[in-house]
């Protein structure tokens, strides 16, 4: 099956899986396929650190911050967090949410265990396969949404 997003830039750059206490679970890169595990560690860290300042000062546990390059959008769980990194593209909010629902659905239900880090490299590594499709297949899914949207915009 040929990928419907080929030639395409990604918009999901970056996929991370973190420990409540702030260490990379897994991470799933979508841009320079390369393990720099230095950045994954500070970054992880990084957005830890977000989450723990912002819970301290009373604010709440934030959901979506920008930078100058990309946008982070996160989820915390009990027992882990979820952040999606991905491009300045305009891309619906609500959209964001349900790929993320998505991939928190996915490490809920595949994982019984009660520490995520805890798990194996091999089953980390289905995990990481499944993200890739779920990422796949929703970049697939706002490629036709946007293409169909500007047709829709032509013909008015």
């Amino acid at each position: 099956m040929a990928k419907k997003n080929k030639g395409r830039r990604k918009v999901i750059e970056t996929v991370y899986i973190i420990s409540r206490t702030g260490l990379p679970l897994l991470y799933v890169d979508f841009v320079s396929q390369e393990d720099d595990v230095d950045a994954v560690t500070l970054f992880s860290g990084i957005i830890s650190a977000i989450q723990v300042a912002m819970a301290e000062i009373d604010v709440g546990v934030p959901s979506f911050f920008d930078t100058e390059k990309n946008e982070i959008f996160m989820n915390v769980t009990e027992k882990f967090a979820i952040a999606v990194v991905k491009n300045q593209e305009p891309i619906d909010r609500n959209e964001m949410n349900k790929l993320i629902d998505e991939i928190q659905t996915l490490i809920s239900f595949d994982q019984e265990v009660e520490d995520f880090s805890a798990i194996g490299g091999e089953t980390k590594e289905v995990i990481s396969k499944k993200i890739r499709e779920i990422v796949n297949n929703w970049e697939d899914y706002i490629s036709e949404r946007e293409a169909t949207k500007r047709i829709k915009d032509s013909l008015w």
